[in-house]
């Protein structure tokens, strides 16, 4: 059997099909952590977790909403005037 030396575009053919197949694994983002598979206590507590993720990100969500507060035409005219800088 005679030994064919590699090539130097064989070697970036690899190297390149190597780093696409690499870079398409993953989540992108946070990653979660997987809920115990033993363990009563380990599972109780997971779910507290995951309830107060929840619970802090409704809360956040809640605080974001921004009610319009309705203007009046007396409220206009009471309002000090805008001056040029």
């Amino acid at each position: 059997m005679i030994r064919r030396p590699i090539r130097r575009s064989d070697l970036i053919a690899l190297a390149t099909a190597g780093v696409l197949m690499v870079s398409a694994c993953g989540k992108p983002g946070k990653l979660d952590q997987p809920a115990p598979l033993f363990g009563a206590e380990a599972k109780a507590a997971y779910a507290a977790k995951k309830q107060a993720e929840a619970d802090a990100a409704a809360k956040a969500d809640e605080a974001k909403v921004v009610t319009p507060q309705p203007v009046t035409p007396q409220e206009i005219e009471a309002a000090p005037a805008a001056t040029p800088n």
